[in-house]
């Protein structure tokens, strides 16, 4: 799709998309948009309906991108914004329009990425089933089940909250009383579960909502089971379940770890002790280690005692926890109700409200609703909707945050309306009847789309929204002839190029084929003509640009992956999950070789207040022996910060290392670092975490210590968006903001081309959904996606890029 520019070329869009009725299109036509008179007039007018609540800023930036379809899941549903992404699907919040309400719409898991896998759709089917057995105010409600082009979605009670793990992240342990209350709602849940035959099999924080009034609701019985009739199983446990563990690594019970399907209501039991554990600590019962660790301590670790993390937990609701997570099945309480009995004396006895920083910055009656004319169903006629009424109270909302987002690709930001919408000055040109023009084509467009490629064209998943994938549409199935796409570069990426290629292949049949032969000949071979695109973490030089233009060949770098480099460290007696603080200083200094020991004053003075003794250990520096972009982020993120270390070994994928042992590859520097007590070395964030390593707090130019962490790289990327050059070669290590993760570095693929030629299609077509749709599997392998701001820029480089062909 192509980025609208005039208003009137976006009030065409509005139109043919079917989301307002023409009487409220009609005010803005002629009008000049306020706002920055150098900002493009479509944006201007996006912006201004947001502010007058007639589009959503989800619905805003799609229109903005030129899209109209995708608005409508069948007549009766229209997409308002993105909720989240669970185990089972994407949730949606929607209009139901004939009803005029909000509720969430939840699609199956794998739409769009080819066809689900076996078993799920009749699971989805079941969580359905399983939710519409129960009648609890402690549940959320299932209204719903239907499917839209095939593909199942079904329609729950909105709640106006949020989740206990988001609760507990931004808010730290939550006090006694509290995080008691909202455990024996939850076992209220539990109790109206066991009284239907139910075992949900997933209970965690996350799958535990509370809304604006304290009200708690389980969430997500996509791994429920009838476990008193065989026959409402269907037999899907012993189907699909197999030898797999389902449920959650951190509060899976030892039971459900070895024998799934013969769980019963006593491991969701102890799937609420583990809830109940981190809210009262902010940290789960087995912090540290890797999953597989994790499912093994389950089983035989005792948890540590909840006396030795908090103080104020009274000695007896410390022993309903502990009873909770026994290890047998027997020694844990036996229904939910006895544990709503057990934990009555600690909690609040009242609804107790989150804070109101995680809720949702949009409240439900900030929405307009009742805005579309919809095409008649069919066989019937046309049926009109009327307009709703201005909104119950002034709000200023901002785009929701985690698992209730608005924001997306291309998001107009602006505040949902305290008041009517705008009209506009005398002298803007009536034009009724071209608009009723537009809406009767908006019709014939969007009925037969409801009905045909209506369903979520492009949508994806991209860290916490939905973004647009216009270069690759989903088609019925792959084309019989397979084209290869030669690529290669750079390791940093190559763990995302492999699961991007295998998405893109179920998608639209083109096989990437891409050799991790490290950056530099990756370029070399690029402009050989032996690969189509190549991968780097640091962009070509000027002096290697000009070569190619002797040459004959134009270079056009496109980011596509962002990522964090992590100071990975082995420092005996140090308490679990406790970070170490450094600086830039400190690090350069350690590299160096002029900092040898653990209890060097420069390193206690950074990590005074966190009540730990360094202990008088020399420090064993560890390096990337063989050329790699860590290697580069990281002795870029040196040279930035020390002047010593940038006149003496410099920046690169390979540099003359002043001190330490190298080890190939980020495993090799890890395995190192883990077996050398007093060892310190640098990973690229994902290796770190699955190796079980801690992971120090870095301080930032604004001065503030920072975890490396996704949500850190995408500040850092946000930080320099704005001073981004059209050539796209810049640096995002030690960047402004107070929240912005200062080791963060990220892999570009570079096209090239003849001078004045076209660049190749089907690289570019890729490039173009790794950069929008493909951002949402970024994060299961613990890469940060790319902001909006540097995916709008992008926009305009895949515009032109396009024109040329």
């Amino acid at each position: 799709m192509t980025p609208v520019v005039t208003a009137e070329a976006l009030l065409d869009v509005v139109a043919r998309s079917g989301l307002l009725a023409p009487e409220f299109l009609e005010p803005y036509i002629g009008a000049d948009p306020p706002g920055d008179p150098g900002a493009p007039q479509a944006r201007r007018l996006a912006a201004q309906l947001v502010r007058d609540g007639l589009l959503t800023p989800f619905q805003a930036g799609q229109i903005a991108r030129g899209r109209h379809r995708g608005f409508f899941l069948t007549p009766k549903y229209k997409l308002l914004a993105l909720l989240g992404v669970g185990g089972m699907g994407k949730v949606f919040l929607c209009e139901q329009l004939l009803l005029q309400r909000l509720v969430a719409v939840k699609l199956l898991a794998g739409t769009g990425d080819g066809p689900p896998a076996a078993g799920a759709v009749e699971r989805f089917y079941r969580e359905a089933q399983a939710v519409a057995a129960l009648d609890s105010p402690h549940v959320v409600k299932v209204y719903d089940v239907d499917a839209a082009r095939g593909e199942p979605f079904m329609v729950m009670e909105y709640v106006d909250g949020a989740d206990l793990h988001k609760v507990t992240a931004s808010a730290g342990p939550l006090p006694v009383a509290t995080a008691a209350e909202y455990a024996r709602q939850a076992a209220l849940g539990l109790a109206a579960a066991h009284a239907a035959g139910l075992v949900h099999r997933d209970i965690k924080p996350g799958n535990i909502l509370a809304d604006r009034q304290g009200a708690v609701k389980l969430l997500d019985l996509g791994l429920a089971r009838f476990f008193a009739d065989a026959g409402r199983n269907q037999n899907l446990t012993a189907r699909f379940d197999g030898e797999g563990v389902l449920g959650t690594a951190d509060f899976v019970a030892p039971e459900q770890i070895t024998a799934t399907s013969a769980a019963d209501i006593r491991s969701d039991l102890y799937g609420l002790g583990g809830t109940l554990f981190f809210l009262l600590t902010g940290r789960t019962v087995f912090a540290e280690g890797t999953n597989a660790q994790k499912l093994m301590w389950h089983q035989f670790r005792e948890p540590p005692p909840l006396a030795g993390l908090r103080a104020d937990v009274p000695a007896e609701l410390a022993a309903v926890v502990a009873r909770l997570l026994a290890k047998a099945p027997a020694d844990r309480f036996q229904t939910p109700a006895e544990v709503a009995a057990a934990l009555a004396p600690f909690a609040a006895g009242r609804p107790v409200p989150p804070p109101a920083e995680v809720l949702p910055k949009v409240r439900p009656e900030a929405y307009r609703l009742g805005l579309s004319r919809l095409p008649p169903p069919s066989g019937s006629g046309e049926v009109a909707l009327a307009p709703a009424a201005p909104p119950v109270a002034p709000h200023t909302p901002r785009p929701r945050e985690g698992a209730s987002t608005d924001s997306m690709h291309g998001e107009v930001t602006a505040p949902l309306p305290a008041s009517p919408p705008r009209v506009p000055p005398a002298g803007g040109r009536p034009a009724t009847r071209r608009i009723w023009v537009y809406v009767a084509a908006g019709i014939v467009v969007v009925a037969a789309g409801l009905f045909g490629a209506f369903v979520y064209p492009g949508l994806e998943r991209a860290g916490d929204r939905p973004t647009a994938s216009p270069a690759v549409p989903t088609p019925a199935a792959p084309p019989a002839a397979v084209k290869t796409l030669a690529a290669g570069g750079g390791t940093f990426s190559a763990p995302m190029i492999e699961r991007w290629a295998a998405v893109y292949a179920a998608r639209t049949g083109v096989k990437v084929e891409y050799d991790a032969v490290g950056a530099l000949p990756g370029i070399e071979g690029l402009l050989a003509g032996k690969y189509r695109f190549a991968n780097t973490t640091a962009p070509l030089t000027d002096a290697q640009i000009a070569a190619a233009r002797a040459a004959g060949k134009e270079v056009r770098h496109v980011p596509i992956l962002l990522g964090a480099v992590a100071p990975t460290y082995n420092v005996p007696g140090l308490p679990a999950g406790m970070h170490l603080r450094f600086n830039g200083s400190i690090l350069a200094e350690i590299y160096l070789g002029r900092i040898s020991r653990w209890n060097d004053e420069r390193i206690v003075a950074s990590n005074i207040g966190l009540g730990v003794t360094l202990p008088d250990l020399p420090i064993r520096v560890v390096y990337r022996s063989d050329p790699c972009g860590i290697t580069f982020i990281w002795t870029e993120y040196l040279s930035a910060v020390s002047a010593t270390w940038r006149d003496g070994p410099g920046r690169g994928t390979e540099v003359t290392w002043p001190a330490g042992e190298g080890a190939a590859l980020n495993t090799g520097v890890t395995d190192l670092v883990n077996r050398t007590p007093g060892a310190i070395g640098y990973s690229e964030l994902s290796g770190a975490l699955q190796d079980g390593l801690p992971t120090g707090e870095v301080r930032n130019k604004a001065g503030r210590s920072v975890v490396p962490s996704l949500a850190g790289v995408t500040a850092a990327a946000t930080a320099v968006a704005d001073r981004i050059p059209d050539d796209m070669r810049f640096s995002l290590v030690d960047p402004p903001g107070t929240d912005s993760y200062p080791v963060c570095g990220m892999t570009r693929a570079v096209l090239c081309y003849p001078v004045g030629g076209q660049p190749d299609p089907d690289a570019v077509a890729f490039l173009e959904w790794v950069t929008h749709a493909g951002q949402a599997h970024v994060t299961e392998l613990r890469y940060a996606p790319l902001p909006d701001a540097l995916q709008l820029r992008l926009d305009g480089i895949f515009y032109r890029l396009k024109a040329k062909h």
